[in-house]
């Protein structure tokens, strides 16, 4: 049975991933995303690498923002042209910070959410409710974990995520 539901996962993930060049880490065990790879096989997820980065909130202050779906791995990851991404800020300084969770509900005052669709429309979708869960982030700023969001169209988009953490040394807020 472990056999079977093992092969189902690595099926999953192979067509979840499509045609992306990424390092095997079943054998090792490694589940931990630090390949900066979307670690979902979830079908509602959003499909690519993960980088998380800095930026500023509204009022000026630090904030992260989480970007799902880019083309390429690493600092360096660029949105994709023909894919959807998912742009998930928080508007606190919670850099190095695992176990949070987020209230990404408008009105919450946490934080922004845009699903850019697929294709070359700059236009997003927006999100009713959902939150983003940092499960972990080690001291190589390697960053795990998760997210749920419920569009206006009324479906729906989560997954679990795994990047870097890409400091920008000339992003100055406030």
């Amino acid at each position: 049975m472990h056999r079977r539901l093992f092969l189902g996962g690595v099926l999953g993930l192979a067509l979840a991933c499509g045609d992306k060049e990424e390092e095997d880490t079943s054998a090792s065990g490694d589940d931990s995303g630090s390949g900066g790879d979307d670690t979902s096989d979830d079908a509602n997820a959003v499909d690519g690498y993960a980088v998380v980065v800095p930026t500023c909130a509204p009022d000026d202050g630090a904030a992260f923002e989480v970007q799902i779906g880019q083309d390429t791995a690493g600092c360096e990851a660029v949105p994709p042209s023909d894919g959807e991404w998912l742009r998930i800020a928080i508007w606190w300084d919670s850099s190095g910070t695992a176990g949070e969770s987020y209230d990404l509900a408008p009105g919450a005052g946490v934080g922004s959410v845009w699903l850019f669709p697929a294709g070359p429309s700059s236009a997003f979708q927006g999100v009713t409710s959902g939150f983003l869960r940092i499960d972990s982030w080690d001291e190589a700023g390697d960053i795990t974990g998760g997210y749920e969001i419920m569009l206006d169209d009324g479906t729906s988009r989560d997954g679990d995520f795994g990047g870097p953490w890409c400091p920008d040394a000339e992003l100055l807020c406030g």
